[in-house]
């Protein structure tokens, strides 16, 4: 469910889990996904089919992964329905404690849902 959307003058991110998704072509710039370790645990055991997930291993990492990227193309598709063309890059994963994350001259807009699951925020910086 969208709790949140709205335009920032910054692309600023902290957070313990960060995937980043480089846009190409029309438009160009960067999405970022950012939430709590815990949240991505539990995220990454629904996309293994409830696999309990103790540690963000390479497998969980590469589940995270593959949800920003089906989420990015299904939006870049969207994209192509109104003839932009678009195109993505493979999944960029950082972790650590309160990463923080900051692209300079950036056009973007967050977006913050809410799911069974807890909070994600969907930062979109354009150039």
């Amino acid at each position: 469910k969208r709790k949140e959307i709205k335009a920032e003058d910054k692309f600023t991110v902290d957070g313990d889990v960060v995937i980043i998704v480089g846009i190409t072509g029309d438009i160009k710039g960067d999405v970022a996904y950012f939430f709590n370790k815990d949240m991505a645990k539990k995220i990454a055991s629904k996309m293994m089919m409830g696999m309990p997930v103790e540690e963000l291993d390479d497998i969980s990492k590469s589940a995270l992964n593959e949800l920003a990227n089906m989420i990015t193309g299904n939006a870049c598709l969207g994209l192509s329905k109104l003839k932009i063309k678009t195109d993505v890059s493979i999944p960029t994963f950082i972790s650590g404690e309160h990463v923080d994350i900051y692209i300079k001259n950036a056009n973007v807009i967050k977006a913050v849902f809410e799911s069974e699951l807890g909070e994600m925020e969907i930062k979109i910086a354009t150039a």
